[in-house]
């Protein structure tokens, strides 16, 4: 996955920025962003390229002890992009 220009540089400031910077910025949000399960993360990919959502703007988490056992959840930086995920997967 390839963060766009225009990602990094509204969040970082430049568009090069250190992958340390990025991975602690990441962590910020991890577990305090909204969080939806996925049950096929390639299918969950496609569908968030197709609504061109940066990847900057959204991570996954595995979690072994989820609502419902194993679990892996998206999660957004945006809520707008949460919520736009939620009307097109009918996760609400």
């Amino acid at each position: 996955m390839k963060y766009s220009r225009e990602a990094l540089m509204a969040v970082f400031g430049t568009p090069r920025p250190d992958r340390t910077a990025v991975a602690k910025w990441k962590m910020k949000w991890r577990s305090t962003a909204g969080r939806i399960e996925v049950s096929n993360m390639s299918a969950t990919i496609k569908q968030l390229e197709a609504n061109e959502v940066d990847p900057l703007n959204y991570q996954f988490v595995y979690d072994p002890d989820g609502e419902s056992g194993e679990a892996v959840y998206v999660v957004f930086y945006d809520p707008q992009d949460e919520v736009l995920f939620k009307l097109q997967t009918h996760n609400t």
